[in-house]
């Protein structure tokens, strides 16, 4: 299994960084009386543990996704809204909740990247988390609240997770490193793959994941691959006119030194309008964009220059 998955916390006192969301969690679990809230929502940047604390809350609710390895609990619906957008998914929702739990005390419903549900999705949720019967949870998890509409957040506690900082990120790296049989890896690795994170507990598991087999020579030029990668991500991005919440999320991960990124992008426009026999005006147009050196401007420059594209 990948390390993400495999290394996965199952409860709270597992989980890197969040402290106080996770106090705010557990002081509402802790409630004698049992009165939980029925719709909450997680909202953070990606791979900081918003699934992972959906999981542990709903465990905690008495809904756990597994009801053993390997064996889902029919209870738990995991929806990807990002696959499941329209109005249809909204109203077998409603459908089912009239139902009680088979295995478990409470039905749960996670809807992740809920920011990608269709108005119609989200206007269609609004009964079933206002007034769900007594034994239905909806967790809602997603890295931009604000496509959310109103009527819907007001209807959810909110919950915000964050970065990890490096020393948390760096205590995880040795820990998994200690549990996978190697123990002499160098402080330079141990940087890079920190620095390679930015902050995001399940990126560095990913890129852990890339270099675990190699010998100690080879594991940084693959964790450099992985930030040469995002910023071919970027240059895609930016030449297929993707929304700008896509190219967002991927300045977010990119961790090279922003003129670095910044001459990678004007070589990028560069080759594509030198192999297209009619003049690319989209690629002339990211390379004005571009042109001005960011040694003192630092990533807000390379992020102001990714938004002039799309002025």
């Amino acid at each position: 299994m990948p390390l993400h998955i495999d290394y996965r916390p199952n409860d709270f006192d597992q989980v890197i960084g969040n402290t106080s969301t996770i106090k705010s969690m557990l002081t509402i679990l802790e409630r004698e009386n049992k009165d939980f809230p029925h719709a909450i929502m997680l909202h953070g940047p990606r791979g900081t543990g918003k699934t992972t604390l959906a999981y542990i809350w709903a465990k905690h609710l008495g809904c756990p996704p597994e009801i053993k390895k390997g064996e889902t609990n029919i209870d738990f619906r995991e929806i990807d809204t990002a696959q499941q957008t329209g109005v249809d998914t909204a109203r077998d929702i409603r459908g089912e909740i009239r139902y009680r739990p088979i295995n478990s005390d409470v039905r749960v419903y996670l809807l992740d990247e809920c920011h990608k549900m269709s108005p119609a999705f989200q206007n269609g949720m609004l009964k079933a988390t206002e007034k769900p019967p007594s034994f239905v949870y909806f967790i809602l998890c997603t890295t931009e609240p604000n496509k959310i509409i109103p009527t819907l957040t007001s209807r959810c506690m909110k919950f915000a997770t964050e970065k990890a900082s490096d020393i948390d990120l760096q205590n995880l790296a040795l820990d998994i490193f200690e549990s996978e049989g190697l123990i002499n890896i160098s402080s330079d690795i141990l940087n890079a793959l920190v620095k390679s994170a930015d902050g995001a507990p399940r990126e560095l598991l990913i890129n852990m994941d890339k270099i675990l087999d190699l010998d100690p020579d080879e594991m940084m030029e693959a964790i450099i691959q992985v930030d040469q990668q995002q910023v071919i991500d970027l240059c895609r991005a930016l030449i297929k006119k993707q929304p700008w919440s896509a190219i967002a999320q991927i300045l977010q991960g990119i961790k090279d030194n922003p003129e670095q990124v910044r001459l990678a992008v004007m070589g990028y426009m560069s080759t594509v309008l030198l192999n297209n026999d009619r003049l690319d005006s989209h690629a002339l147009l990211i390379m004005n964009c571009f042109k001005d050196p960011n040694f003192n401007n630092g990533k807000p420059g390379l992020v102001t220059a990714c938004a002039e594209v799309y002025i």
